[in-house]
């Protein structure tokens, strides 16, 4: 008796299986639902032309010059943060912080 009922389970089983392939074939999906990481892959391509990196201008890129002056000439982190703010500059001492470190790696 039980044999009966995992039978009849594994049968209802397959059949949704086929009901679900059977309503994707009727959506006329472009893709091949038989092979799972090959859908993926193809989501993925068409995915690449959109997925760009976009580089981000940050508003301490405008003072480049006269920060790396006012550093070299031995300015500390709040005395850059302070000229920052003199400019109408919003930012933290931990922005300039980054953006110096930044700016260090890129050399």
């Amino acid at each position: 008796m039980k044999n009966a009922s995992k039978e009849e389970q594994k049968e209802k089983l397959r059949e949704k299986k086929k009901a679900w392939k059977d309503s994707l074939k009727k959506r006329k999906t472009k893709f091949n639902f038989d092979d799972p990481s090959s859908v993926l892959e193809d989501i993925r391509d068409r995915r690449k032309p959109k997925m760009k990196t976009r580089i981000r201008c940050s508003k301490l890129d405008k003072y480049r010059l006269e920060l790396r002056l006012l550093r070299e000439r031995g300015a500390t982190l709040v005395e850059l943060h302070e000229f920052l703010v003199s400019e109408k500059v919003e930012c933290s001492v931990s922005t300039v912080q980054r953006w110096l470190k930044k700016g260090e790696q890129e050399k």
